[in-house]
């Protein structure tokens, strides 16, 4: 045994050759893996507030045809108001899930157009609010009327 002991070679703290890190983490899970889809456009068109409690993609996406307040690749808002406040209010809560704003997948679409109010002849504010775990803005997003001023995001 004390002659096997002293043959052995004494290891080197370092290996070699040295090995390279390696990153551990956990896997990257897409928003869009096998989640149920929900298009939330016509309560926008409308005004209204949602909210959505589930986890899953809810969606606006002006490409799909036959949706409220469409005109070819454009999606914009009812012209109606609160004639008591002149204001309309909308909401998209969801709160576990993720939104996508110009698609129902996270990639760009840039045929589209999504307008936060319209060109009907109405002055009035439109204010809203997009909640949700993850929000992505996929496509063009316009707000204000057609003839008072406007923006483009």
């Amino acid at each position: 045994m004390k002659q096997a002991l002293a043959n052995a070679k004494h290891a080197s703290p370092t290996p070699n050759p040295t090995p390279n890190p390696t990153k551990h983490t956990a896997q990257n899970t897409p928003p869009t893996q096998d989640l149920p889809k929900t298009n939330v456009w016509n309560g926008v068109y409308n005004i209204q507030n949602q909210t959505y409690s589930k986890q899953g993609i809810y969606y606006i996406d002006p490409n799909l045809s036959g949706q409220s307040g469409q005109s070819g690749n454009t999606l914009s808002t009812y012209g109606w108001l609160d004639w008591f406040t002149l204001k309309n209010s909308f909401g998209v809560n969801a709160n576990n899930g993720t939104l996508i704003i110009g698609n129902d997948t996270e990639s760009a679409n840039t045929k589209g157009l999504i307008w936060i109010g319209n060109d009907k002849g109405l002055v009035y504010y439109n204010t809203g609010n997009f909640n949700a775990a993850n929000i992505y803005l996929t496509s063009n997003l316009k707000t204000g009327n057609g003839f008072s001023g406007e923006s483009d995001f």
